[in-house]
């Protein structure tokens, strides 16, 4: 079968998703085996090659979880506003429970007593200690094997990736975090190469063709390990977009349709769009003694750019963006929220976010000297603790799809994930009624690492 070049429109985009099983060797802040969590429903071999996960194995996986998965009980189920988690008491409740458990955390400390996201940051120099607080609930395991709230259906937030959070604040500051899919330049030149040979003739056999020729493209991470789970969600989060964008994967909300539909009628549309997505915080509260601190916007945005892909396997950036790829990454933007309800890829991403900038306020600011504060089970980089180890995902196939267009190729030579905490935390204002949230702590807890307020 011929398929006119007038009709003929290809996508290259960025393959998957992230997530796996993890190591057995691996010793962590609680399990063993299927204890990972699926991001997205990936899987990730031995080569660090991410693959989409067959439905019998994420169904293995989901059940395995099911059956050893502790759910909350008492008070700790129930949605609320505000809960509390205190960071000195959560460190002495990890040092017991390691001494104590055979070095097993609990499910409720593993999942943060169920936070669903981090608003506020409480520093108690009476107390000693740094007080973290938002919105939570029970959990339970979706069908794609995520451990998500029993009401909103949200991802939970999780102890290791708090943890590489706090652990890696100084190295956000200096180095930046970040992940990024990119095609090979040898990928790049063997592409150029097979389009010039087929010409103006396109068959099923040649888009094939130009898929292998692109081969694998190569994943790179920044600032944090990249056996983490941290890590695989910022994976994860930035192949689910270039996923949507070219419309490998249906959209699950209306509201955002693929970038291949609205370029399908265009004849202005670019060759290389690249997509990344990066903090979108509004500016950071904090009360007038600069002890309490509030987080404010929907947390992630979506930007573009315009890349031109060489035949020499070199990509320029051009720092202009079409009108249609900025078209799509506006109403990704607009829509997040109402996108992070159906794919808990997007709201992982956003928590770790929220985490980051979390850790960089108190970095920043120097919180645990000011409160004086010790936490090296959990802040150190050294400790004893460990997070659970993953197959870091290093490449990723190329994906193409044909489909009726103006008779153009496209190529996505790059995107990622940009996460500027920093920056988030030196946006900062001050207000007095920030200091109304210390109010809400309710009375300090010394022996509990978490609580909620009466009212």
């Amino acid at each position: 079968m011929t398929i006119s070049p007038r009709i003929l429109r290809l996508a290259t985009a960025a393959f998957l998703a992230v997530l796996l099983v993890a190591s057995p060797l691996a010793v962590r802040a609680g399990h063993f085996g299927f204890r990972g969590g699926a991001v997205g429903g990936i899987s990730v071999d031995g080569e660090g090659v991410v693959r989409e996960a067959q439905v019998a194995s994420q169904n293995q996986l989901r059940e395995a979880m099911e059956r050893e998965l502790k759910k909350a009980t008492g008070d700790m189920k129930n949605p609320v506003g505000f809960r509390w988690i205190s960071l000195k008491n959560l460190h002495a409740a990890i040092v017991d429970s390691r001494a104590n458990n055979h070095k097993e955390i609990p499910d409720e400390i593993r999942y943060l007593a169920g936070l669903t996201r981090i608003q506020f940051v409480v520093a108690m120099p009476e107390e000693g200690d740094i007080l973290l607080g938002g919105p939570a609930e029970g959990w339970r395991i979706d069908r794609k094997a995520n451990v998500v709230g029993i009401t909103s259906g949200r991802p939970i937030l999780q102890l290791d990736d708090l943890l590489v959070a706090l652990r890696s604040a100084h190295r956000a500051r200096t180095e930046g975090i970040s992940c990024s899919i990119d095609p090979t330049p040898e990928g790049l030149q063997q592409f150029a190469k097979v389009q010039k040979a087929i010409g103006g003739q396109f068959s099923n056999e040649a888009v094939q063709a130009l898929q292998d020729a692109m081969g694998q493209y190569k994943i790179s991470l920044q600032g944090v390990p990249g056996d983490s789970h941290f890590a695989r969600t910022l994976v994860a989060a930035d192949v689910h977009m270039k996923r949507l964008a070219m419309k490998i994967d249906p959209s699950p909300i209306p509201q955002l349709p693929s970038y291949l539909d609205l370029v399908k009628n265009s004849t202005k549309i670019s060759s290389s769009p690249r997509w990344w997505l990066a903090c979108n915080y509004d500016a950071v509260l904090k009360s007038e003694d600069g002890l309490t601190w509030q987080l404010q916007g929907q947390g992630v945005k979506c930007l573009t750019e315009d890349d031109i892909a060489n035949a020499d396997g070199t990509v320029t950036r051009t720092g202009k963006s079409s009108p249609k790829a900025q078209e799509w990454a506006n109403l990704m933007t607009k829509h997040f929220d109402a996108l992070s309800l159906k794919n808990t890829a997007f709201a992982d991403l956003r928590n770790v976010m929220d985490l980051c900038v979390i850790a960089a306020i108190i970095e920043k600011e120097g919180l645990a000297d000011k409160v004086g504060l010790s936490i090296p089970l959990i802040t150190s980089s050294d400790s004893e603790l460990k997070t659970q180890i993953w197959a870091i995902p290093t490449k990723t196939a190329a994906q193409c799809t044909a489909l009726q267009s103006a008779g153009r190729i496209v190529l996505t030579t790059s995107g990622g994930v940009q996460v500027d905490s920093w920056q988030v935390a030196a946006n900062v204002e001050t207000s007095a009624k920030v200091a109304e949230i210390r109010e809400k702590a309710g009375e300090y807890q010394p022996k509990s690492w978490w609580w909620q307020p009466a009212n």
